[in-house]
């Protein structure tokens, strides 16, 4: 649907819209839409716009210029830094899992492994406990959109500040232990 001239048409309802005498459009049904004459594929890399980590419920929330595809999900390429830029970094974690939760959308939720999770809130004061000290680097390769195109890159040098951070107030729990005598 609306991938290229050979599947785009147009139909609408005479509610749509009106003229500058307020009379109501023609309608054009669903059994006799327009085809496309003039097509333009959409290139345009998806933007990062803004991000929020909570570490109560391990969840990464990112906020896109446009919708993006959930399954294009690439963690190796996304990094959580303490600066904006590179220079200044004393802290960083790049991710190895999680998984997105929903459908495609402009704004995904990814919920983080475990191991990232723990690893975030290993780094104590100096990662992801304000946004003072939580920012996003991604490489292209994070996500696509819907047209396969490849994010704009969010480089180290200019990491992307998080809006919001929850930091944990959960209790660790010990599951398990080993005793070697």
């Amino acid at each position: 649907l609306a991938t290229n001239s050979s599947n785009t048409y147009l139909s609408f309802l005479n509610v749509t819209t009106t003229d500058s005498a307020g009379n109501l459009v023609v309608p054009i049904p669903s059994s006799a839409a327009i085809r496309v004459t003039s097509y333009t594929a959409d290139t345009t890399p998806p933007v990062l716009l803004s991000f929020s980590l909570d570490l109560n419920t391990g969840i990464l929330q990112l906020f896109f210029s446009e919708t993006i595809r959930s399954l294009s999900y690439y963690p190796a390429a996304i990094t959580i830094q303490n600066d904006a830029s590179s220079s200044q970094v004393t802290a960083n974690y790049t991710l190895t899992g999680g998984m997105v939760v929903g459908a495609d959308s402009p704004n995904i939720s990814i919920i983080l492994s475990q191991f990232d999770l723990n690893m975030i809130m290993s780094y104590l004061n100096s990662l992801g406990t304000s946004t003072a000290n939580t920012f996003i680097t991604l490489l292209p390769s994070a996500f696509t959109d819907m047209s396969l195109n490849v994010l704009q890159e969010v480089s180290t040098t200019s990491a992307l500040q998080a809006t919001r951070v929850t930091v944990s107030t959960l209790i660790p729990i010990l599951r398990s232990f080993t005793l070697n005598r």
